[in-house]
């Protein structure tokens, strides 16, 4: 890449603006494959690069789940404390009114504040439940470290040579 900048930076720079005019990647929408290719005067290197390239893709995606999954986690944590302590406030709000109110039976407003209160427990503790399956999920995903990129063809060394075509050239030049 010939490296002649005084900065480091600027030769990383040029480095990387130099791979990213080597390397093309399509998409294939019927099968959701990505093929990458990439174009260099060493053929070994070529597939060593683009190699890298991939391992280090699947490094960043992997690790990107996992932060993904305990920003989740602390969230779900956070938000499983408050509907715990919504649901204790709620059931011993119900238990106060119970022990005051012995025959609620009898009053038709005392009966309909109570169903107000079991349904609202019964809606806290539902989102209860939810949350700490989702904690449990998230806590499975954030020990995880399965590969994500699922590479079906390792890059390789082509065979023949694709670029400068020589037969093309020559006949080019023998025209001129």
């Amino acid at each position: 890449f010939e490296f002649t900048k005084k900065s480091h930076e600027e030769n990383v720079d040029r480095a990387l603006r130099e791979l990213r005019a080597r390397m093309t990647t399509t998409y294939e929408t019927k099968t959701s494959m990505v093929v990458a290719t990439i174009e260099m005067e060493e053929p070994q290197l070529a597939a060593d690069v683009l190699n890298a390239i991939i391992a280090q893709l699947d490094l960043f995606m992997r690790l990107k789940r996992i932060n993904t999954a305990a920003e989740q986690g602390k969230w779900i944590s956070s938000r499983l404390t408050e509907v715990e302590k919504e649901l204790r406030s709620t059931e011993d709000a119900l238990k106060n009114f119970s022990e005051r109110n012995r025959r609620v039976a009898d009053s038709p407003e005392l009966l309909l504040m109570q169903n107000r209160m079991l349904r609202e427990i019964k809606v806290k503790s539902t989102v209860y439940e939810e949350l700490k399956r989702q904690y449990e999920l998230a806590k499975i995903e954030e020990i995880k470290n399965v590969s994500i990129v699922n590479v079906l063809d390792e890059a390789r060394a082509p065979v023949r040579k694709e670029h400068p075509k020589r037969a093309t050239n020559t006949a080019i030049a023998f025209l001129l």
